[in-house]
């Protein structure tokens, strides 16, 4: 068969190089990758490559394409094809396939950002021995790392005991937090992907943005601001993250950092800050804003990440003091926390450039949890009578703050 000449050719290829699965057989292919997932010791290692025609497994590959195994192209609602396997978008490799291959064989597939390479990974693999069990002492308290029950792959950091930072140890272009999610989605339409963008995440944890931003923007220059000095060398140590100069991790006061950068030498500034449940006060009033649209270039974006509960009446003080600095701003959230039901994530966005509101909102809600943008006018109406925050007496204001009186 056609699928048999060509494992010939592989073998050939490779000097005759094959993997047994029962009465299947595997041969290995240049510039690809798989994970076996049979008895034999020889098929839990990691190979350099894989000749498709024959695997009993899915193999997710780069690009737009993904290759899926007969007994999922069901599922995926593919088209029948004599081949044994079926190139499909991308997008078809869902949660729900990896899953399914979990359960069967044992392994989890993702697709990563190499060229021409598919990785899946092993439950139980050493990068995840290697990890810490239990709270470890840091400057501010404690750092603890808890394991999906439902992805080997998956971890979350847990600061003093909240949930802080979730990262996919197999894709570090995914985000699982919603407002994450939802800031991709802005930055997406303002400086389309996959081009580079420099950035400044005012609080890092362990740098779960910055990861994913890296992994999607190749170039991109990112500073990561986190006052734990330890933390941040632990998530260093821990975790993959991207190298000096694509990822600068900076110990020091975010307000401190913003204040020092350059004019115009960002194009996102994300502001991720906590202490406690709350962000710190000096980070959310008028003079910090005006010292983030400093930093700012032109068409440049402000994400920032408010938690709040009903009545919302620090999302709208919030609101009202980007509305002071800013020409362009806008409020995402899910209908039931806007609407002042219950407690939760709300990104506010600030900008001198005008967004494309009508691309933006429709991406919003084709996210896996929809959310409502409320933008320009209905920000206004948002905010209602609620006053922006200033610093308390005495403190300096930052550049180009216009000290004039708060409406």
């Amino acid at each position: 068969t056609r699928a048999q000449r060509g494992q010939v050719r592989t073998q050939q290829a490779l000097g005759g190089v094959r993997l047994r699965r029962g009465r299947r057989q595997l041969s290995r292919g240049p510039g690809e990758e798989l994970l076996g997932c049979g008895r034999a010791p020889e098929a839990r290692k990691r190979l350099r490559g894989t000749h498709a025609s024959t695997a009993p497994w899915t193999i997710a590959r780069t690009g737009q394409d993904a290759l899926l195994c007969p007994n999922l192209a069901k599922r995926a609602h593919l088209p029948a094809d004599r081949s044994r396997t079926r190139h499909v978008p991308r997008h078809t490799l869902s949660r729900h396939h990896a899953h399914h291959l979990q359960a069967q064989y044992r392994t989890r597939v993702r697709t990563t950002s190499r060229p021409h390479a598919a990785v899946a990974s092993y439950r139980g693999t050493v990068r995840r021995r290697e990890l810490p069990a239990g709270p470890v002492p840091i400057d501010t308290g404690t750092v603890e790392l808890r394991w999906s029950p439902d992805d080997p792959d998956g971890v979350m950091v847990l600061v003093n005991g909240t949930e802080s930072s979730y990262l996919d140890l197999a894709d570090p272009g995914r985000l699982e937090f919603e407002y994450m999610q939802q800031m991709a989605a802005v930055l997406d339409h303002v400086v389309p992907p996959p081009a580079p963008v420099r950035a400044v995440h005012l609080g890092a944890a362990a740098c779960a943005l910055p990861r994913s931003m890296d992994a999607t923007r190749p170039g991109s220059r990112q500073i990561a601001v986190e006052i734990d000095a330890a933390l941040a060398e632990y998530a260093r140590a821990w975790f993959d993250l991207p190298r000096s100069p694509r990822l600068r991790i900076r110990t020091a006061d975010a307000r401190a950092v913003i204040e020092q950068v350059r004019p115009a030498s960002s194009d996102v500034v994300v502001r991720d800050a906590f202490a406690g449940h709350d962000v710190p006060g000096h980070l959310r009033t008028v003079e910090f804003t005006a010292a983030v649209s400093r930093a700012l270039a032109p068409g440049g974006v402000y994400l920032a990440n408010c938690a709040d509960s009903p009545p919302l009446l620090v999302t709208r003080r919030e609101a009202a003091t980007l509305a002071r600095v800013f020409a362009h701003t806008a409020v995402i959230t899910e209908p039931a926390i806007l609407r002042g039901r219950r407690y939760g994530n709300v990104v506010l966005v600030g900008s001198h450039a005008p967004l494309p509101l009508a691309r933006l909102a429709r991406a919003l809600l084709s996210l896996p949890l929809p959310v409502t943008l409320v933008a320009d006018d209905d920000v206004e109406r948002f905010r209602g009578s609620a006053r922006p925050f200033r610093d308390a007496p005495g403190v300096p204001p930052a550049p180009g703050d216009d000290e004039g009186p708060v409406p």
